[in-house]
């Protein structure tokens, strides 16, 4: 049907290949047909594009007339009708191999048909050396999480965590909705540091030059990075390099102590740290915008950190008085040149 593309990355075969497997779409060792992960994103992509129709079903669902099949399948899984055969456009039909696929969590209306019109995305900010510092590693980063899997590993038992809640008792003074970012303070380096923005949305630990050289810390300290960043207009940013230092959040002793990397970048902004996923992660922090509020585990209990309105406040109205600024010079210098060409 020429719908599957014959990836180059599939030709390389390492010298340590197990010569004991064979992969029969490709003609070559290494591994079976079933352990491809090139091959599984192939038939997930496809699934998506409304491909496949006739050899996927979910659970429970069966045609009538046909027999419940005999293998034990695991729970949440799409099997192919054995009775079904895919013909290409000469008319030949072809003989496949049995292949289960896990269930994806898709809605009924995307399982009948692809979507016609592909709709505008819009992203976040992103950058850094949060999935690699090359592209290689870029690639392998976002491949390791593939969701389409044939078979899932047994996962290991999870350390039980208390857990956490937020109350009425959480909720800020003043009327609500209150409409604030949550910024916090926190220990860097034995220094209290404030105006620090917790975002969800960074795929970095972003800390600005001015608050790099109020903690005392030399350049020669930071590393190289060399992914730029890049905001929601699409413009990249260089870095001045990247730091780690130990930082302590919360209040004693529902305190968590921690080294944390920062990617440090010579801009002039109101706050001093974004605080991006890579350090509410680590944390393992749970945050409640309505309640202003940000709790952690700690071996002491739960830690909380809480949102200062004032201060982000007064990071809101500093950033849109720079803003109100630019325009103001922008309309200045148009209406100046306007007047020259008029004269």
């Amino acid at each position: 049907m020429g719908i599957v593309q014959f990836p180059q990355e599939c030709m390389k075969v390492s010298p340590n290949a197990d010569q004991s497997k064979y992969y029969k779409f490709h003609r070559q060792v290494g591994h079976d047909t079933d352990e491809c992960n090139v091959l599984k994103r192939q038939i997930e992509e496809l699934i998506q594009r409304g491909y496949f129709r006739q050899f996927v079903k979910r659970t429970g669902q069966q045609k009538s007339g046909q027999q419940q099949p005999q293998h034990n399948l695991p729970k949440n899984v799409w099997k192919k009708d054995d009775s079904s055969e895919l013909s290409s456009s000469s008319g030949k039909k072809r003989e496949h191999d049995q292949v289960t696929i896990t269930e994806r969590d898709l809605s009924d209306k995307d399982s009948e048909e692809p979507r016609k019109h592909k709709k505008q995305t819009i992203h976040f900010i992103y950058g850094g050396p949060a999935g690699g510092d090359t592209q290689v590693e870029r690639k392998k980063w976002s491949r390791q999480l593939y969701v389409g899997e044939v078979v899932s590993l047994p996962k290991g038992k999870k350390q039980r965590r208390e857990a956490i809640t937020f109350s009425d008792d959480d909720l800020p003074e003043g009327p609500l909705p209150h409409r604030d970012a949550l910024v916090i303070k926190m220990e860097i380096n034995d220094s209290i540091v404030h105006r620090i923005l917790v975002d969800t949305g960074s795929s970095v630990n972003v800390m600005y030059y001015d608050a790099f050289t109020k903690l005392g810390l030399p350049r020669n300290q930071l590393k190289e990075v060399r992914t730029p960043l890049s905001g929601f207009t699409g413009d990249s940013i260089e870095t001045e390099g990247s730091v780690v230092l130990p930082v302590e959040i919360g209040v004693s002793p529902n305190t968590s102590k921690m080294n944390m990397e920062f990617i440090v970048v010579k801009l002039t902004c109101a706050h001093n740290i974004i605080l991006g996923r890579p350090a509410l992660e680590d944390l393992k922090a749970v945050i409640s915008m309505e309640h202003l509020c940000m709790k952690f585990p700690t071996p002491y209990g739960i830690g909380v950190a809480r949102g200062d309105q004032r201060a982000a406040r007064s990071c809101y109205v500093k950033a849109c008085k720079k803003i109100g600024q630019k325009d103001l010079q922008v309309h200045t210098i148009a209406e100046r040149v306007l007047k020259e060409e008029e004269g």
